[in-house]
């Protein structure tokens, strides 16, 4: 999907189903001035392989359900979880900041780093890609992540060192 318009706030949820949107398409505003907002989301677990990108170009998450990410978006606007999880399947989210509200979550794994400009988490960020993964990691290109006070940080541990086994 290309869209012309600028200056805009598209709305894109509440999908019957699993799949995925777009496939292999973009989300942009074509050099236009004026920035687009997507908000995109619903209540079920889907996937898409699609790019958001564009200069200015933002990105909101919403819905109860997990979306997985798998493209390279280039999008230099911000990038919002606001409900729901967002979930990288080696995936990055641009170059603008991000910014995980409380009671969402960011999950999943990275390929290569991520390299938004500012990391944000007010919700919870759970390294792996389910909820019993004990492998993986999001890296944040060597930048501060900011938590807040009732953030949550999830980890997976396969193997733990003890008092008296320290292996």
């Amino acid at each position: 999907i290309t869209v012309l318009n600028h200056g805009k706030t598209f709305e894109i949820g509440r999908l019957d189903g699993k799949g995925k949107l777009g496939g292999f398409c973009s989300f942009n505003n074509n050099g236009e001035t004026g920035s687009n907002t997507w908000v995109v989301g619903n209540d079920e677990d889907w996937s898409w392989f699609g790019v958001v990108t564009g200069s200015g170009t933002a990105f909101t998450k919403v819905g109860e359900g997990k979306m997985t990410v798998r493209g390279k978006w280039d999008n230099n606007g911000a990038v919002r979880v606001n409900e729901g999880e967002l979930c990288l399947n080696n995936g990055t989210l641009g170059t603008g900041s991000l910014v995980v509200a409380k009671g969402a979550t960011l999950s999943g794994r990275t390929g290569d780093d991520l390299t938004n400009s500012a990391f944000t988490i007010n919700g919870t960020c759970h390294v792996g890609a389910t909820e019993t993964a004990t492998s993986g990691s999001i890296e944040f290109g060597n930048k501060n992540v900011t938590f807040a006070t009732s953030s949550v940080l999830r980890l997976g541990i396969a193997k733990a060192a003890t008092k008296s086994n320290t292996g």
